[in-house]
């Protein structure tokens, strides 16, 4: 019977550890991470628009009460009536 000289686990913390190259650690520490000024335009933009379909449904289809359902699933303030005019 053959013995083995590592064990399984220390077999993979090395490949855990792996050593990496200094071009790698680079990247690594200044990759980007999201967020701009692109993406800042762009909530506000999704913002206005989910506004403009809110008011649309309630004074046109006459839909308040499901607007204000659908407010409180997603855990935003409920409107009055008249803040849609």
């Amino acid at each position: 019977m053959k013995h083995r000289t590592r064990s399984k686990k220390t077999r993979q913390t090395k490949l855990k550890c792996k050593a990496h190259s200094r071009k790698e650690k680079y990247n690594k520490s200044t990759r980007k991470r999201g967020g701009g000024l692109f993406a800042t335009a762009q909530c506000a933009r999704n913002v206005r628009y989910i506004y403009i379909l809110e008011k649309r449904l309630v004074n046109k289809c006459n839909d308040y009460d499901w607007v204000q359902d659908q407010r409180k699933q997603w855990m935003y303030f409920q409107k009055e009536k008249k803040d849609y005019d």
